[in-house]
């Protein structure tokens, strides 16, 4: 039981200085809530298609009205897969076999109606951040560093088109700052690599405000981070490495992809607890 003295303590902790109001507001403006406990999800009214060799390691949803024009097949997949009973879904019985069984009914349909809801109000929260960089359009032959200047940056980006070049995202030393790539336009990813230094994908959303077709291609690929694009194709065509969730109105997954589940947190920085830590002393010294 929380008594007297706590309820009168935690309320000055959590608002005690604008690092602390501001750090706790952020992380839960961009947490994607219900939506989290999903390697892919397929929007609303949107199509999902996984076939040839993929492996997956994480859940799919098929979200209410969603098609599925092809039978799904995979090589191998450790997960779930959560199918709305308003979803048109296909799949081939000897080679879609999820670990977790193929989930459907009301809890399924309730639990895939409150993602979708998170990830708008997710969007919304996202399109409303203040850039920290903007960098126009990247072409081939322009691989990216993207040195953190706080515990979030948002970073605007018009376009990529990527070929055999890398897309480095360095945390500040000795903390796990958060990365939001912004992206308006298209985005090509071929032979390329998302990589990161000091970070890991749970810290890296790249999302797509807009009606983006996203491709990602090459074995050689290594892609790190979520893709959140309510409104775009996801497409990824190659056998490449990908440790994040796509979470996209129309995905297409194809050619042996290796696909493993990482849910986007947004964590506070260390420096987020140090302030704590000297809060907690301030208020131990005034009792």
């Amino acid at each position: 039981m929380i008594n007297s003295m706590s309820r009168r303590v935690i309320p000055r902790l959590l608002c005690l200085g604008s690092l602390i109001c501001t750090t706790a507001t952020y992380a839960q403006n961009l947490s994607l809530g219900s939506a989290s406990g999903f390697g892919l999800l397929g929007l609303e009214n949107g199509t999902v298609t996984i076939n040839s060799a993929t492996k997956l390691v994480g859940n799919v949803g098929y979200s209410k009205g969603v098609v599925s024009n092809i039978n799904q097949k995979v090589e191998s997949f450790r997960g779930s897969a959560l199918v709305h009973s308003k979803a048109s879904f296909s799949y081939t019985a000897a080679s879609f076999q999820p670990s977790g069984g193929i989930q459907k009914g009301a809890a399924t349909d309730s639990r895939l109606d409150s993602a979708n809801q998170d990830v708008l109000l997710l969007a919304q929260n996202l399109s409303g951040l203040t850039a920290t960089q903007s960098v126009g359009f990247l072409n081939d032959n322009d691989s990216r560093t993207f040195v953190s200047t706080g515990s979030l940056n948002v970073i605007d980006i018009s376009g990529v088109n990527y070929l055999e070049d890398s897309l480095t995202l360095q945390s500040r030393s000795g903390l796990t700052d958060t990365f939001i790539l912004r992206v308006a336009g298209n985005f090509r990813f071929s032979a390329s690599s998302v990589i990161l230094e000091g970070l890991t994908a749970s810290n890296v959303m790249f999302y797509f405000p807009n009606e983006s077709k996203i491709l990602i291609e090459n074995a050689a690929t290594t892609f790190n981070g979520t893709i959140l694009a309510p409104m775009g194709w996801v497409e990824y065509q190659s056998p490449g490495s990908y440790n994040g969730s796509i979470i996209a109105k129309n995905i297409n997954l194809q050619s042996a992809l290796n696909h493993t589940q990482v849910n986007f947190v947004p964590e506070p920085s260390a420096a987020f607890f140090g302030v704590i830590g000297a809060a907690l002393l301030v208020l131990r010294r005034k009792r």
